[in-house]
């Protein structure tokens, strides 16, 4: 019971300090990105489309971790002490 409190924690702690504030940062730049003059139909630079896609690649992949830490694929396919022991 203490150890799934502890998880609950450590997960929320992780949303809240990592996701949210990616996420803020990519607010803020489409909101950039809005607000910029638009010089032409794409005037979009290719450093601020970098960032935009490595931060969400970051995400995602950190969400795929953090989802596989919350339920791990052995659990699935093993069972709880087949998954404990390996």
């Amino acid at each position: 019971m203490n150890a799934h409190e502890e998880n609950s924690r450590q997960i929320a702690r992780e949303l809240h300090d990592d996701f949210s504030q990616r996420l803020a940062v990519l607010n803020m730049t489409i909101e950039k990105i809005r607000l910029e003059p638009s010089q032409g139909k794409h005037s979009v630079s290719d450093k601020t489309l970098g960032v935009l896609q490595s931060t969400v690649s970051g995400l995602l992949e950190n969400i795929h971790t953090l989802s596989r830490r919350m339920h791990p694929a052995e659990l699935e396919q093993l069972g709880l002490v087949p998954a404990l022991k390996g």
